[in-house]
């Protein structure tokens, strides 16, 4: 309007007062709108559209290539496949020839192709904060650290774990060319409590090999296992196989879990237990202690400690039932308390059933120890160098200013990342770093498992691998390909080898049930194409025995940390779902993912219960100053229910100074409140917290507002005692129901529909994040998500119940009203493509459209955005583009330059201001598999089309095809009596059949069956 108002005076239209005459009106609105149509002209940005002088020949325009890949950011590890248009890296799948992941995917790997295009990378080695060329960092730098090695000064390489073998060998070759050169391995979460455990009692210094798929009886102790501890993605595979109730089966495994804060792991329980993080060591000894006495051993103190309702006895009785299909596992930091958990499995005759030592995993190889023992050495000048590898620790490390005071020590400092981030500003040199998919390089994540990473874009800036550098440092001349395809036919390829042969012979059993067919063997070349062509080479055999435990758990007792009951607050810190310990925190992606527990983006926050914020009168929202140990922080408070009652969460990742464009000025770090253990260690538990209300509200960018689905039925649940009596329990048919409809839409071909299995929807979000990837979705950024403009198509919906005889409210408060403690539900909800849509009627320009096939369109170009269909529609489940997201400089977290403009998908509209979207089935897949199967002249078949948030699915809980087709799993799935529609009651016919939740409330219950 003030645009308007200078060009073309309002007041012209009408001088001579309201009575004008038609043509002069007319005339006006003619020079109106054409000035209008001038300025938009002006303001329209020139894109330009430039041909192949020469076309790569294996390249077709349209045609995506898909390449296998690997990624781990240091946390998470995922065998991916990398799909790839034109040369660019657009979208990241699971590798469903991984035995591990099977093509399920974690929400970080999903969003790692963002930050490929991410124009605040390092785009060349910095020498003292200014751009240099890497002839400087060569053998010059080289030379520099020689010299301090010729002073008789330490070289220290720290690093996140090394699981590839071949940057492991290369590194032990570099480290040889110096007299003290050591190589340390950092990790911000730290597992070296788990790693010196099985050291002492097993001589190996590795972690196990975890099989939750063989547990009939699980124990997780504060192990966050399908969302963030170890190897989630995989885990969640596993625990979802003993968790689908289809045809005949009635068995489910039964899950308890010990945590002080709710995480996805244990909502999904069968049952949960809130406790206080100072019981957590309580709750391990006493679990021990009642195993040992069924056992007839001997305890290890007189800690016979249990909650008033007897939850450590009952958990105990029923791992000791299903000896040799139980398992116990638990996030702790003192390798004392992991020496007992170990014990408990070795009660339970875990090892060799349900966890393995050998093959051990070996994606955590931290030592606190040593680190600690680098920073002693940096204080008393004894280092000469330090190259810190993806590592950031004057960020993570919980003293980072004696280490900031140790490096100032140290002569010569250098850092290798993609981003400039805490420790690198404090760096004299920074050497550049590709991104993974920039880089060749492999992977042995567990024993006798390998995979391969290649890269699938050429380098964007002038970077290299850390396997270049060494290279250069070497004075090698052969290329980091050359050198990787060389060390996989002097070690890799006779390995596989002699593995066949003994296959061959019934000398060697496969580890994993379902095993690929066998690499061919003709050379070392032919080995390496194929390999590289499946991105997973397995070599992991099942062993015939276990090592032996040496000792005895005795000898544990006097190492055991003083368990006192505190009646202060305790700080717990954990880790979120999307950001972890922060390394990903600069990825735009993860940080509009909402936590799949609080429904909260782009912030960290005081968890604190129900009860402790009656208690103190606070409220979601309110401000307070947590301190612990001469710390403190400023953080608005969530209140979350199922918290304990006496327990401050804080999630660690968050207040950044560096590393991404959105990682800084989010949330606060609160890895400074980290407390030391006798042992020398840090621990995630800080006790004597005090909490201080602070004056005002900080809003947090929450995408549901309600806890409870409030009498609507979109959740609908059962115990397993009752679904083996009635299959059909917790379910109910509706009754007639009246139809606004006066007839049915044809359906004559196919008919697209879903199913989306409750009992395995782990809340986890990487289908959230596959949806943001493959659909050009933007980020709208915290203060839109504030006012509810969150552009997610799929969104994961996270409900309370506390119905009588549905609480997990413990009995040591009886005072609670069960609300404090609830169960909780997860809930994928997206577009349910209705039959009788309610957002189709309200349309007044058809902009939707339905099609013969069951899709729901959105017509974008005809849409003017009148919003009508997202009031109407009664899930929910339409956005809205308020704004140009993809085009004003102002959203700076979407791609709105030439670079970051290159993860679009080309498949789908990017949608302009003023237009309505909404999931649409993935159909731009469906079109292409229909087109695959016309051009082979055969009938589409099923499984032929998966939607992103399918294929990223870990657990499997989301099944898509054709319901006209009686033999497809969608529909068997569909005709499941577990089947329901949410809301029914509308009679809207959606497309998307939800089955009933089924909890294994007692392990009698399952052996009775």
């Amino acid at each position: 309007m003030e645009e308007f108002s200078r060009d073309i005076p309002v007041e012209a239209l009408f001088s001579e007062g309201l009575s004008t005459n038609r043509r002069d009106f007319l005339k006006w609105c003619g020079i109106t709108i054409s000035s209008a149509v001038l300025a938009a002209c002006d303001k329209t940005p020139v894109k330009y559209a430039l041909p192949y002088v020469k076309k790569p020949p294996e390249q077709l325009p349209t045609i995506a290539d898909y390449y296998a890949s690997t990624f781990f950011d240091g946390q998470i590890f995922q065998s991916v496949l990398v799909k790839v248009r034109e040369g660019r890296p657009i979208k990241i799948e699971g590798n469903p020839s991984c035995p591990l992941n099977r093509g399920g995917t974690h929400v970080r790997g999903q969003a790692s192709v963002l930050t490929l295009y991410d124009h605040t990378r390092l785009q060349s080695p910095l020498i003292e904060g200014q751009p240099g060329d890497w002839s400087s960092v060569g053998k010059p730098l080289m030379d520099l650290i020689k010299a301090q090695d010729a002073q008789g000064k330490a070289i220290y390489l720290i690093t996140p774990p090394i699981i590839s073998p071949s940057l492991g060998a290369l590194i032990n070759d570099w480290l040889k060319t110096f007299q003290q050169a050591h190589h340390v391995v950092y990790a911000a979460e730290s597992y070296d409590g788990l790693l010196t455990a099985h050291e002492a009692l097993f001589g190996r210094r590795i972690v196990p090999t975890y099989r939750f798929d063989r547990a009939e009886v699980i124990v997780s102790v504060a192990a966050d296992f399908l969302g963030t501890w170890l190897d989630p993605t995989t885990f969640a595979r596993q625990w979802a196989e003993n968790r689908q109730l289809y045809g005949e089966n009635r068995r489910l495994s039964y899950h308890i879990q010990f945590e002080p804060v709710p995480t996805i792991t244990g909502l999904s329980a069968d049952r949960r237990v809130a406790i206080e993080p100072s019981e957590l060591p309580r709750v391990i000894l006493s679990l021990y202690n009642r195993l040992a006495e069924l056992a007839g051993q001997p305890p290890l103190n007189d800690e016979r400690w249990d909650t008033p309702r007897g939850d450590v006895a009952h958990a105990a009785q029923h791992l000791w039932a299903a000896r040799g299909k139980a398992l116990v596992v638990a996030r702790a930091h003192d390798p004392a308390l992991q020496a007992v958990v170990a014990w408990m499995n070795v009660l339970l005759e875990a090892y060799g059933n349900t966890l393995f030592v050998e093959p051990g995993c070996r994606l955590r190889q931290e030592s606190d120890e040593a680190f600690e023992r680098f920073i002693q050495e940096a204080e008393a000048n004894k280092v000469g160098a330090v190259l810190f590898y993806q590592v950031n620790p004057l960020y993570s490390y919980p003293q980072p200013n004696r280490l900031q005071s140790a490096l100032g020590q140290i002569p010569l400092t250098i850092a290798i990342s993609l981003y400039a981030h805490e420790t690198a500003q404090q760096c004299k040199y920074v050497l550049a770093e590709n991104h993974y998919l920039e880089s060749w390089g492999d992977s042995q994540p567990y024993e006798g498992l390998y995979t391969l990473r290649q890269p699938a874009i050429s380098k964007i800036f002038s970077t290299r691998s850390l396997e270049e550098i060494l290279l250069t440092w070497l004075g090698r001349t052969e290329s980091h390909l050359e050198y990787l395809q060389n060390f996989w036919a002097k070690n890799i390829y006779p390995a596989y080898q002699a593995y066949r042969k003994a296959q061959e012979a019934g000398k060697a059993t496969p580890f994993w049930e379902a095993s690929e067919k066998p690499l061919p063997l003709e050379s070392a070349e032919v080995f390496w194409n194929y390999a590289l062509e499946r991105g997973v080479v397995d070599m992991m055999v099942l062993p015939p025995a276990q090592p032996k435990p040496k000792g005895k758990p005795a000898e544990w007792a006097t190492r055991l940390p003083v368990v006192e009951s505190s009646p202060s607050l305790t700080v717990y810190l954990y880790e979120k779902v999307g950001i972890g310990d922060g390394t990903d925190a600069g990825n735009p992606w993860l940080q509009e993912f909402p936590d799949p527990v609080s429904r909260v983006a782009w912030d960290n926050y005081a968890v604190l219960s129900p009860i402790l914020a009656r208690e103190l009168g606070l409220k979601t929202n309110d401000r307070v100053r947590v301190s612990v140990g001469g710390q403190a922080l400023e953080l608005p408070v969530y209140v979350l229910p199922g918290t304990a009652p006496k327990t401050i969460g804080i999630a660690v990742g968050y207040g950044r100074k560096g590393g991404g464009r959105a990682a800084v000025g989010v949330g606060q770090n609160a890895f400074p409140l980290l407390q030391r253990l006798s042992s020398g260690r840090f621990s995630a538990i800080a006790p004597q917290a005090t909490l201080e209300k602070l004056p005002g509200q900080y809003l947090l960018a929450r995408v549901q507002q309600w806890e409870t689905y409030a009498g609507r039925e979109y959740i609908r649940e059962t115990t397993l005692s009752e679904y083996v009596k009635n299959p059909k329990s917790g379910n109910h048919e509706e009754g007639e129901l009246i139809s606004l409809w006066w007839k049915e839409h044809p359906q004559p071909g196919h008919r697209w529909g879903m199913t989306i299995d409750l009992n395995l929807c782990i809340g986890c979000g990487a289908c959230v994040v596959a949806c943001v990837a493959e659909n050009n979705i933007p980020v709208v950024g915290r203060d839109e998500v504030r006012r509810g403009r969150e552009m997610h198509w799929i969104r994961i919906d996270r409900y309370f119940t506390s119905v009588r005889g549905h609480s997990d409210r413990p009995e040591e408060f009886p005072a609670a009203p069960p609300e404090d403690f609830p169960r909780a539900f997860f809930q994928p909800m997206l577009c349910q493509h209705c039959d009788h849509a309610p957002c189709e009627t309200v349309c007044p320009v058809l902009a939707i459209a339905h099609s013969s096939e069951g899709l729901n369109q959105q017509v974008y170009n005809r849409c003017v955005g009148t919003r009508y269909c997202a009031n109407n529609c009664p899930y929910k489940v339409r956005r809205f583009n308020w704004f140009d997201y993809t085009n004003a400089e102002k959203w700076v977290f979407n791609p709105v330059d030439q670079l970051g403009r290159m993860v679009l998908n080309p498949d789908v509209t990017v949608r302009a201001r003023g237009v309505m979207e909404k999931c649409s089935f993935c159909v731009q897949r469906i079109q292409a598999a229909k087109l695959e199967a016309k051009k082979a002249r055969r009938p589409l078949q099923d499984g032929e089309v998966k939607t992103a948030c399918q294929q990223a699915c870990p657990t499997g809980a989301i099944v898509f095809g054709d319901l006209n087709d009686p033999n497809s799993l969608v529909s068997r799935r569909a005709a499941e009596p577990r089947g329901y529609y949410a809301l029914a009651e509308l009679n809207v016919r959606p497309s998307i059949r939800y089955m009933v939740k089924v909890r294994n409330e007692s392990l009698t219950e399952t052996q009775n069956t």
